[in-house]
């Protein structure tokens, strides 16, 4: 496994799967990692007055960066020895440019734009579902037991009810499995209901080495 997005709507444990997908990358490359977590991938640029734009820079730039990162590689022959084979650089991120796209701040266009990009650098999306009726619990209600105010501040804005909130993510989820359906990159769907998150990540790790 090489080059990994996690992606998932509130609740589904992408934070989670995250760390723990990130500590087995990290025994298992030799620490030659680049980690960026859902504050770089999305928060960095959520608050600009141009969010699409800010969008598009960001997932271009990232994707420009661990380009050229590999071109480097590659031009340096390292793939062709015994210690850059076991250390070549890998990319793990939670989330990118679904969450945006699902929310209607990133046009189609650009979107497929940076699919592609990904595609091209052999991105795989690992995407953590819920099941309709464990949106409310986890995406709603439990999320407010160890988020920020600022995070309950934000469920108000998406409905005056804990149903009318669940609602949201519900399509929201929707909107991720069309998404899904759609993509043209590898990619794994894995319902975390149970919680079962050294199965989940051992289960991810299995199948990014196939």
């Amino acid at each position: 496994m090489k080059r990994l997005i996690i992606e998932g709507i509130t609740g589904t444990g992408k934070s989670t799967v995250y760390e723990k997908v990130a500590d087995r990358l990290h025994t298992l490359s030799g620490g030659n990692l680049l980690f960026l977590n859902e504050y770089i991938t999305w928060r960095i640029f959520e608050k600009e007055n141009n969010i699409e734009q800010s969008c598009k820079e960001t997932f271009i730039n990232i994707s420009g960066f661990i380009d050229w990162l590999t071109s480097s590689y590659i031009s340096a022959n390292l793939q062709n020895t015994s210690r850059g084979l076991k250390e070549q650089p890998c990319c793990l991120m939670e989330g990118f440019h679904w969450n945006a796209y699902a929310r209607d701040i990133l046009s189609k266009s650009i979107f497929y734009d940076v699919e592609d990009r990904l595609n091209r650098l052999g991105f795989s999306i690992v995407f953590l579902a819920l099941s309709e009726n464990q949106i409310k619990n986890r995406s709603v209600i439990q999320t407010r037991q160890f988020r920020t105010n600022g995070w309950n501040k934000y469920l108000e804005t998406l409905g005056s009810s804990d149903d009318e909130i669940a609602l949201v993510f519900k399509e929201r989820q929707k909107r991720y499995c069309d998404i899904f359906a759609n993509s043209s990159l590898n990619k794994i769907l894995i319902n975390t209901d149970e919680k079962r998150w050294d199965d989940y990540t051992e289960q991810i790790i299995t199948w990014g080495e196939m």
